[in-house]
C-alpha cells in the first residue's frame, strides 16, 4: 500500500506539472491532467498497476480526486461567453442528437432488412419460433 501511495504521488506530481505545461499553450489544464493519467495509467506506462486500482483506497481516492476535477473544469467556464453562444449550442445540441437518431436508424434499418431480421415481432412470428421457447 505505501509503494501504491507513492506512485499516486508520483502520478499527481506529473500530473500537476503536465496541467501547467497544458496551460501555458492556452488550453485547460485538467487536459494536462488527463493525458498525464493516460501515460502513467495501467495499461501505458504502467506506473499505477491493476493492483493499486483494485485496491479499496484507490477506489476512495478516485472518489475524491473526481470531484477535484470537476472543480477544475468548474473554475474554467467563462459564463459571459458561454451566454453569448446561447443559441448556438442549443441548436448544434439539437441538430446533432435529431442526426445521430436518424442515421442509427437508417443504419440498422438497412442491416436488419439484409440480415433478414424481422424489426417488429409483433404479429410476425420469429422464424426461430418453437412452443415454449421466448425470444426477447
Amino acid at each position: 500500500m505505501v509503494i501504491g501511495l507513492f506512485r499516486i504521488f508520483a502520478v499527481l506530481c506529473a500530473a500537476s506539472v503536465c496541467g501547467k505545461f497544458v496551460s501555458r499553450m492556452k488550453l485547460p489544464s485538467i487536459l494536462g491532467w488527463l493525458i498525464a493519467g493516460i501515460i502513467f495509467g495501467p495499461y501505458l506506462a504502467g506506473v499505477v498497476t491493476l493492483n493499486i486500482t483494485d485496491a479499496l483506497w484507490y477506489h476512495i481516492f478516485i472518489k475524491f480526486f473526481e470531484c477535484f476535477a470537476g472543480v477544475m473544469i468548474g473554475r474554467e467556464i467563462i459564463f459571459k461567453k458561454i451566454a453569448r453562444s446561447g443559441k448556438q449550442i442549443v441548436g448544434i445540441t439539437f441538430v446533432q442528437s435529431i442526426g445521430t437518431f436518424l442515421f442509427v436508424t437508417v443504419v440498422f434499418t438497412v442491416v436488419f432488412l439484409i440480415t433478414d431480421i424481422t424489426l417488429l415481432r409483433s404479429g410476425n412470428p420469429v422464424k426461430s419460433w418453437q412452443p415454449g421457447v421466448h425470444v426477447f
